[in-house]
């Protein structure tokens, strides 16, 4: 199928799903060669028609039941997602799981400050005493 033809079907495709002609040919013509706008190797043309895809590798490659030898699909590796790459070197990994869990400590220590009093029986209240000692200590630690 020539390109005139397939650029004709695709007006007429978004003419009958907007009710609108295609007014975009300029942008088009400059955006068409960018990545994002290549068929990518294992996605159907028609997404109407295209099964489910399962991921097979770590960097995003899919599956895929469509046809491998159509010479219009070509393979594109996408680049690494901005909150892929916080995450890109051991040391960055090990202090994201750090401040995970001094968060989830000040959330424990605000509900032990927060904590009704008003209903604790004694022993409670001198359990109650001894967290609240454990967590100044922490708290004047970090200062």
């Amino acid at each position: 199928m020539a390109e005139k033809d397939i650029l004709h079907e695709a007006r007429e495709l978004y003419k009958v799903k907007t009710g609108k002609n295609f007014t975009h040919d300029h942008a088009w013509r400059l955006l068409r060669d960018e990545p994002k706008w290549k068929t990518i190797k294992g996605q159907a043309k028609d997404d109407s028609s295209s099964p489910k895809r399962t991921k097979i590798s770590e960097s995003g490659a899919y599956s895929s039941s469509s046809n491998p030898d159509d010479p219009e699909v070509r393979e594109f590796q996408r680049p690494i997602g901005r909150d892929e790459k916080k995450y890109t070197t051991p040391q960055l990994h090990a202090e994201a799981i750090a401040f995970r869990a001094w968060m989830k400590q000040r959330e424990i220590d605000f509900q032990i400050l927060m904590a009704n009093t008003f209903s604790m029986n004694q022993q409670q209240l001198r359990i109650h005493e001894r967290l609240l000692e454990e967590v100044n200590k922490r708290l004047d630690s970090e200062d």
